[in-house]
Parts: structure tokens; sequence; C-alpha cells
């Protein structure tokens, strides 16, 4: 009789042996490869005024361990006289002692600094010890009542994070500040924040509100120092290590960058010109990635890049991205381009107004025929060079940084790309690419189960980028039904008019109706083919359309791209042609994709998603060699690639070179 296998057994046996494998892979990957904190900590930027701090007096609260520590022995380094304040003796003497065997010169005043006494007998004994204090920074803090809900926060550990945190920050630069004027000499005063301020988060009301307010402070005590040789300064943290966090999570606080990797901003609003840092909050993030950029901007925008395509490769070699040499698909431009109309309405309009005149800032032709086009009031549109630029406005104008959006994962990564310009945090959803179950879809309860009381904006994409699946009029109903009425929720639709299937959702209806706080989002660049022409526009009850339009740059379209829009819409004809031989191409595109096994997605798109075959890059270099591009990207889990609805010569030759690559 044959014996019985253990499959559990078998099966956890495997499953453990599977699982170490992973564990080594990554433990050797660590060894092997510098992590991002790493390479951080090998490319400190350089401080150049470092040395304007020999012989200075500064004065450090909560300098008794962690963050203080670090900072007064950097000042130590640097030359400077330093005077260590806390309110327990042993760790500042534990600390005096630490910074004397480096050969620092330190004192030691033991006081509350939120006491308005304390805060003046500890600016007097440093005066008559050290002389006056050059530079205060006011490190000293509390976290206050921690992972509660305010309404469960203790009111006495609230009013501690604010009396230390906040109040004590004031009551030790008025005492500075006073000494300072009646000796005549200048004064920097430091504040200390935190990210908390840009990124709140649950359970920390009174450290937020108090970090909150000591930036204010920083401002306002700015603008009386103006004039008075009174510079101030915030320098806003990161996480970095510290004793009290190790004590709480030794292993969470292991995993942050080490505290010293906060010098080189400090030594810069220490060591800057005041005109450079007076009343600005420096992040140290944001110096240790762009030094120079957060130097003269001092917020979010220093760590903007350029938006950009990288370099244009034909075998190998960097070249024009020129569409009369090259069958181009990379951007889902229309290969068949724009009606013949719209180019003579360019020749028409450059005769009629030459360039050196403004063009129409009320863009009326254009305007007109849209309100026709729609049946909708005049009033109901904005405008911008290209679709990009008015969603760039809209997230802009309804989030503020560090506040919430909601849109599809992976999405269109130019709206993830404009989200991280303007700061605010996506919260995405994964997309439903179908199963046996169901058919693809946008997956809209997974939307709704991302938005909070913190989300001010949804974003959609109808039909979706990169999938192609439409938004359906039945589940949008729904969707709608159960969001806040005044959300504001964008409907990009970049590809609507190659859409062709019944029962897609109808923004414009939903406009008419005033239904939700409903944008539509459009562009002249795809279907209408004027991508060079930069023209877009975004449609919404009159109401919100004038916040749209208050957004929005005078002469923000050129009189031939404005021509050319409104040119486009009036040749139904070509357009209705257009329209037909898309949707047959689609048609060959998909049933070919199917037939090769590579599961394509139902697409209302100038483009099919569809599996990416195993031989992905040799597919592109093939192509590439006559000529032809079409996108390289990979999407979920790079299982899926873009196809796109070309001329039949380009699908025919992708599909000739599927199947030379499928018989080897």
């Amino acid at each position: 009789m044959m014996q019985r296998v253990d499959l559990s057994r078998t099966h956890r046996l495997k499953t453990f042996a599977a699982k170490a494998t992973l564990v080594a892979r990554r433990v050797r990957a660590h060894f092997t490869t510098p992590d991002s904190i790493e390479t951080t900590i090998r490319n400190l930027p350089y401080v150049a005024n470092e040395g304007e701090l020999a012989g200075k007096v500064v004065l450090v609260t909560g300098a008794g361990q962690g963050v203080g520590l670090v900072l007064a022995g950097a000042l130590a380094e640097a030359g400077a006289r330093v005077a260590l304040m806390g309110r327990n003796l042993a760790p500042l003497e534990h600390a005096k002692q630490r910074l004397i065997a480096q050969g620092a010169v330190v004192q030691v005043v033991v006081g509350d600094a939120s006491d308005p006494e304390a805060a003046e007998r500890a600016l007097a004994e440093i005066d008559a010890r050290l002389g006056g204090v050059d530079i205060l920074v006011n490190n000293a803090g509390v976290g206050g009542p921690w992972g509660k809900p305010f309404w469960e926060a203790d009111p006495r550990a609230f009013r501690e994070a604010i009396d230390i945190n906040l109040s004590g920050a004031f009551l030790m630069a008025r005492a500075a500040a006073r000494l300072a004027v009646a000796q005549n000499r200048p004064l920097r005063i430091i504040n200390v924040s935190s990210l908390a301020t840009e990124m709140p988060g649950a359970g920390m009301a009174a450290y937020n509100s108090s970090k909150s307010g000591l930036e204010s402070l920083t401002r306002a005590m700015a603008a009386d120092g103006d004039g008075h040789g009174i510079t101030v300064v915030t320098l806003s943290l990161h996480s970095v290590q510290t004793e009290r966090k190790a004590a709480h999570d030794w292993a969470s606080n292991a995993l942050l960058p080490p505290a010293p990797v906060v010098v080189p901003a400090f030594l810069h609003v220490a060591t800057a010109p005041a005109a450079e840092v007076q009343g600005r909050v420096v992040a140290s993030w944001r110096y240790l990635a762009a030094p120079e950029a957060e130097t003269l901007l001092a917020g979010p925008k220093s760590l903007l890049v350029p938006i950009a395509y990288p370099p244009f490769l034909h075998q190998g070699q960097a070249t024009a991205r020129d569409p009369l040499r090259f069958s181009i698909h990379d951007r889902a431009e229309n290969p068949w381009g724009p009606s013949p109309e719209a180019l003579q309405a360019i020749d028409r309009s450059l005769q009629a107004a030459p360039l050196s005149h403004y063009p129409d800032e009320r863009l009326s032709e254009l305007t007109g025929m849209l309100a026709h086009l729609h049946g909708l009031p005049e009033a109901s549109f904005a405008f911008g060079p290209g679709s990009w630029e008015v969603l760039a406005r809209l997230v802009s104008l309804f989030a503020k940084p560090g506040e919430q959006v909601v849109s599809h994962d992976p999405g269109w990564f130019g709206f993830n790309l404009v989200c991280r310009r303007a700061g605010v945090t996506q919260a995405r959803a994964r997309f439903h690419l179908g199963d046996a179950q169901s058919p693809p879809s946008q997956n809209l309860r997974a939307i709704l189960d991302r938005i909070t009381p913190q989300t001010r904006l949804v974003y959609l994409i109808n039909p979706a980028n990169p999938e192609g699946t439409p938004l359906l009029q039945a589940e949008m109903d729904e969707f709608l039904d159960a969001l806040p009425p005044r959300l504001p929720v964008i409907i990009d639709e970049a590809y609507i008019e190659y859409a062709a299937a019944s029962g897609i959702f109808d923004t414009v209806a939903a406009v008419k109706l005033r239904r939700n706080a409903i944008i539509g989002l459009r562009t002249f660049s795809k279907f209408y083919g004027l991508a060079g022409a930069r023209v877009g526009y975004a449609y919404a009850a009159p109401d919100l359309a004038q916040l749209v339009r208050n957004t929005e740059n005078i002469f923000s379209l050129s009189s031939p791209s404005a021509a050319a829009a409104a040119a486009a819409l009036a040749d139904r004809a070509y357009y209705a042609a257009l329209h037909a031989r898309f949707i047959n191409e689609r048609k060959t595109v998909f049933q070919g994709l199917e037939q090769r096994g590579l599961a394509p997605l139902p697409a209302e798109t100038p483009f099919v998603l569809a599996h990416r075959p195993q031989n992905a890059e040799e597919l592109f270099e093939r192509l590439e060699n006559e000529g032809i591009y079409i996108a390289r990207y990979a999407f979920h889990g790079d299982r899926y690639m873009m196809y796109p609805v070309a001329q039949a010569a380009t699908t025919e030759a992708i599909f000739h070179h599927l199947d030379a690559l499928a018989s080897g």
C-alpha cells in the first residue's frame, strides 16, 4: 500500500524555503546596494559660511539629547561658544562633558523655557558668562498627547505642548531680543519646527498646532525684527533618529536617517545672509536634496524638476523626434492628423491678425462654438494651453500642499507629476483588470473607500489611461450619489471622442443637471490632431467654471491655435470619417492581439492595453529598425503595454514582428 504524502507539511517546507531565499536576497542587496539614506549621508551639502560661527555665542534649548545635542556639537565644532539649556541638570552635564572633550567652550543653564522668569534669567546668565547671545536656537519641544484623537487628549498635556513648543520659543526669543536691542547688537533666532506642519497626522493635534503656530510666529517676529538687526528663521526637520524614539520603537528608529544629516541645513540658516532667511521656513530634507533651490525658494517648489520626456533615440543615437521621418506612436497622437480646414484656419488667422498683435483674450469664436456643441452657456468654459496646464491649475486651485486627492493606480503619469509638483498627497485605488467573475472596470468602490474628510479632489479618466475602459453611466450614478455633493470631481475626457460603446457616462449631461461639483476636461491634442497648437479646456456649471477662469492667464491661447480649434469643431464630416476609421482599426488591433493570446482589454481609446510579449525589448528594436516607435511603458506589474491604434501599415508591422518573435 502506498504511503500517503503529507501535502500540508510539504507545502509548508517549500514556502519556508522560498521565503527564506527571498529574505536572503534582500539581505544581500542591503549590504551591496546603497539605500537612499546612505546616499544622502555620502552627499551632505557643504556650507561655505560655516567659519563665520567662530567665536559666536549660541544658546540651544532642549540641548541635553537628540537633535539639540547634535546641533550644539556642530556649532562647537565650527568654533562657536555654546550654552546648553534644559530642565534637568544631569543630561546637560553629560552633554557638556562630551563637548568639552572635543575642545568646545560650553556653559550649562538649567531652566524651563516656558517660564518667563526662567527665560530672562537664562539670557542674563549667558550674557554674564559668555557675553551677549548671538544666536538663539529654540529647539526645546515635547510631543504632547500622542496617538489619540483630540477629544481624548489630556488638556494639561495639550497645554504643556503649546507652552513649551510655542510659548517657550516666544519667551526665549523675547528675552534674547530685549537684551540685543538694549545692547544694540544683532541677533539671529532659529526656531526648530517639523515636517508635521506640511503633512499633519492623526493623533498629533497638540504637536501639529504648536509647530504650525511656531512657523507663523517666525514670520511675525521677522516683521518686527526688520530694522533692528534681528533675524528670525524656522528650520523644519524631517524624522531622524533620537534617543526618545529609540526607547519607544528601536527598530523603526533605526530605519530613520541619523540626526547629523540635519546639520548642513542648520548651518545654512545659522550663517546665511539675513536677507536670504528672514521670516522663512527652510526644510532640512529639501535642503539636502536641492540646497541651492531651497536657499532661494524655501518651499516645496525647491524640489521641482523640469517635466520632459527622455531624449528620442534612433538606433541608440539621440535625434530629433521627427514625425515626417519616423512613424511615431508613443504619445497617442493622431496618426491621420487634423482637418485640412483647421490648417487653413491657421493661415487665415495669420493673414487677419499679425503675430505682433495680441489674440482675443475672450476667445469669443471658440467659446461660442463649444457652447453650441455641448448645449452649455458660454460661462461654463475655461481655457488653457493644453489640458495638462488646465489640470495643473485645477489641482492647485482645490488642493493645498499636504492635502489629499484621490485617483487611480497607476493612472496617467501626467496627473501624478502634477500632484507631485503641487505638493498634494495622492490616495490611489487599483484598477480592476477583470477576471472570470467580472469584466474590467474603474473600480469606483475602491475610489470611494479612499475618500476621507481630508480629500479635496477626485480625478477620474474617461475612458481610462492606460486601460482604455470607460466610465459607465450606471456605475457613475451610484458613485456620485455616495459622494459629498460639494467634493470636486474632475472627469478627464482626453480620449472621449474616440469612444463608441453605449452606456458611457455623459459628463455634459451631469454638468447641465448641476449634479455634484463635476468638471469636465478636454483637449484638442488627441482626436482633433492639434497637439502642437496646445488647446485645452474645462467645462462646468458657470459658478464653478468661474473659479477655474480666475486662475487663467490672459492671452493663454494664440490666435492661430484658437482659430484651428474652432475650425476643427466646424468640420464635422472630416471627424466623423476619422472616428469611423479609428473604430475599424481598433477592432483590427483588438482581434489581432486576442488571436495572439495577449489578452487585450476592451478599449475606447486610440490604444489597446494588452500583455507584453516575453521578448518585448526585441519587438521594440525590430519596429524601431523600420522607423516605427511605440510606447515602451509597462503597466500593472510590467505585464501590460499599450498597442497603438494606427494606420494599417503600422498595425501589420506590429503583428508581423509579434508573429516572428513567437515562432523563434
